[in-house]
């Protein structure tokens, strides 16, 4: 575990507390903030995407009012494949993010036993 990575510190918060509740809240306060960590990294691909579109089409619009069409052609299939690829990498950082997500949780689970407890508990209730 590196010193200052989200493990390191929801360690010392847990070791630092003293009740179960304090423990609770240490682990649901690194849960949320590893969760706006990742909601702030997967806002890029969505503005990526509306950039490149744009920027290939005015670029495409401004070529073709200049009467070279092959280069609006051009700069519009560059602005179409840079849209597509920005996508993609924002639909594989989306699935990173859930994966991740996931095995935060797990540590969670492990390092904060009762909070699986309550949990069941809770499910158990919800039938």
């Amino acid at each position: 575990m590196a010193a200052g990575s989200w493990e390191a510190r929801l360690v010392n918060e847990l070791a630092a507390a003293t009740t179960e509740v304090e423990r609770a809240d240490s682990a649901s306060e690194a849960v949320g903030d590893l969760a706006s960590l990742y909601a702030s990294r997967s806002r890029w691909a969505p503005a990526a995407l509306r950039i490149q579109l744009g920027v290939g089409l005015l670029s495409a619009a401004l070529l073709f009012a200049r009467g070279a069409r092959l280069e609006a052609a051009l700069a519009l299939v560059v602005g179409v494949i840079g849209g597509l690829v920005s996508h993609l990498i924002g639909d594989r950082a989306a699935e990173r993010e859930r994966a991740q997500r996931s095995l935060a949780d797990e540590i969670v689970l492990l390092l904060v036993p009762d909070l699986t407890a309550g949990r069941r508990r809770a499910r158990s209730r919800s039938f």
